[in-house]
């Protein structure tokens, strides 16, 4: 680890100031430590701000004013901590040789009275909560011989998209416009399929590519061969029966009837089944009539691994190859994802530094 030390301090007075921007008292000081540590601001490599009421981009507006471009600004928000937690995330990369010079400010301008954080407060759509994310996420453990069952990616306000790249082939997506107004919510209901389920759809290195594009193949026929999804009510798909009159769904090309239930393939069918029964008892409704099973989402994940080294997770037989994420089989979403190339990251690092190779 490197020897970390503060080299300038600056600060603005505090007091009221209601004819000055947050960004004109973190210019004032930043510059006085900046002289301080006689240290050019082109020096500074990455830089670390805390604050919670002046906005998400605040931080980046704060270091943008002294014309510094192209670095890396990395916002914290932890209420009376965020600066606090901004100095000791910027001490960790200083002493992990990541960056040699980083900045470290913190700022805050409030308005007089009380603090108001309720919904419909400028607050709340400041910081998202008119916005905010479903506030569950529902998991079935796996159990009875059957792999688990989770939602995934859910898009309030969203829609259904077509995820196709050539024809005679559905997949299913879903996502929300900006202002999430659609009067449906969708989202994913994942479980696991392995390489014993690829066997009866083709063999080697490509069998799970064959896998997907069997289902995608039978769902794009099953709705007609024009991209409308074969969907089906969640009631009718436990009980094993077609659903009758108008499906409506955010689908972007219709849905029509299907045998949801008889297109999948019988082991993800009945894990499904038990998690939505699951589901029901969490949260009452969610297997109800208006509960509509749209097509098939089967690229949550790559059905390709690449296959990689459990120490250095580097590629097999490389050095300085890293399969990360989606593509290369080691995740399933974008937290998941990211928690990959960031575990990665750090092992890379570690190496590096235990080396002395950065």
């Amino acid at each position: 680890m490197n020897d970390v030390v503060i080299l300038g301090c600056g600060l603005h007075r505090f007091g009221r100031h209601p004819d000055k921007t947050v960004q004109a008292m973190g210019r004032v000081a930043i510059k006085e430590a900046l002289d301080e540590a006689n240290v050019s601001f082109k020096d500074i490599q990455v830089a670390y701000t805390g604050r919670v009421y002046s906005g998400m981009g605040a931080g980046l507006g704060v270091v943008n004013e002294l014309g510094q471009l192209g670095i890396p600004v990395l916002n914290m928000e932890m209420a009376c901590a965020s600066s606090s937690t901004a100095f000791i995330q910027a001490r960790h990369v200083v002493a992990g040789g990541i960056y040699d010079v980083a900045l470290v400010v913190g700022f805050e301008q409030m308005q007089r009275g009380l603090i108001q954080i309720a919904e419909e407060t400028s607050y709340g759509t400041q910081m998202g909560f008119n916005v905010m994310p479903a506030s569950y996420a529902l998991q079935c453990r796996a159990g009875e011989g059957l792999p688990g069952v989770h939602s995934f990616c859910m898009c309030p306000g969203g829609k259904i998209v077509a995820s196709v790249n050539e024809p005679g082939y559905l997949c299913t997506n879903g996502m929300s416009n900006s202002t999430h107004s659609s009067p449906f919510a969708n989202a994913a209901l994942v479980t696991t399929v392995s390489p014993e389920d690829f066997a009866a759809h083709g063999t080697g290195p490509f069998a799970g590519v064959d896998y997907q594009r069997h289902f995608e193949a039978r769902f794009f026929e099953a709705g007609g061969g024009a991209y409308a999804a074969p969907a089906q009510r969640v009631p009718d798909f436990l009980a094993g029966r077609a659903s009758s009159g108008e499906l409506k769904t955010s689908y972007t090309f219709g849905a029509v009837p299907g045998r949801v239930d008889e297109l999948l393939p019988p082991g993800s069918r009945d894990a499904l089944r038990r998690g939505l029964a699951r589901f029901e008892q969490m949260l009452p409704g969610f297997g109800g009539s208006d509960g509509i099973l749209v097509g098939i989402e089967s690229r949550s994940s790559g059905p390709v691994r690449c296959p990689r080294e459990a120490g250095s997770r580097a590629a097999v037989g490389w050095e300085d190859l890293f399969p990360l994420g989606e593509g290369a089989g080691y995740a399933g979403g974008i937290m998941s994802a990211a928690l990959d190339g960031a575990l990665s990251a750090q092992t890379w690092l570690r190496g590096a530094v235990a080396t002395g190779s950065r």
